[in-house]
C-alpha cells in the first residue's frame, strides 16, 4: 500500500517551535491510498497523526500556536518543482518553501533547508465514508 499526502482538505492540529525546527502535526491529513496496480483508482481517504517537520525553518509565523484548522490550499517548492502532496512517508534533504493558505488565518509561507512528513505512530489510512 503506498499513501499520497495531500494538503488541501487535510487538518491542521497545531504548529510548534523545536529550536530552528518547526513542527506541524495533522489530525487528519487528506491522503490517497493508492495499490501497487496502475490500472487501480487512489482511494481516498485520511491519515491521523501525521507529523511535517521542517529544518531550519524561517521566518517563524508569528503566533504559530494560534494556527490550526482546515487547510484550504497548499503548495511544497524544491527548487523548480512544485507539489500540492508528497508520499508518506517522505523526506527531502533539499531546500523547500511551504505555503498554506488555512480556512480560518489565511495565507502563511516559511522556507526550510530540508523537510520530512510521517506518521506520529503506527502508519495508519482510513477511507473516506463521504459520497
Amino acid at each position: 500500500m503506498l499513501l499520497h499526502f495531500l494538503l488541501a482538505d487535510s487538518e491542521l492540529a497545531w504548529v510548534r517551535q523545536d529550536g530552528t525546527t518547526l513542527i506541524l502535526r495533522f489530525s487528519a491529513a487528506q491522503a490517497e491510498r493508492r495499490e501497487s496496480s496502475p490500472t487501480e483508482r487512489p482511494v481516498i481517504g485520511y491519515a491521523p497523526g501525521v507529523l511535517m517537520q521542517l529544518q531550519d525553518a524561517t521566518p517563524l509565523p508569528a503566533g504559530i500556536e494560534a494556527l490550526f484548522g482546515r487547510v484550504e490550499s497548499g503548495v511544497i517548492r524544491s527548487g523548480s518543482e512544485r507539489w500540492t502532496g508528497c508520499p508518506l512517508p517522505f523526506a527531502s534533504p533539499a531546500p523547500v518553501q511551504l505555503e498554506l493558505v488555512l480556512a480560518r488565518h489565511g495565507p502563511w509561507q516559511v522556507a526550510a533547508s530540508a523537510f520530512s512528513v510521517g506518521f506520529e505512530g503506527e502508519p495508519n489510512f482510513r477511507e473516506s465514508w463521504a459520497c
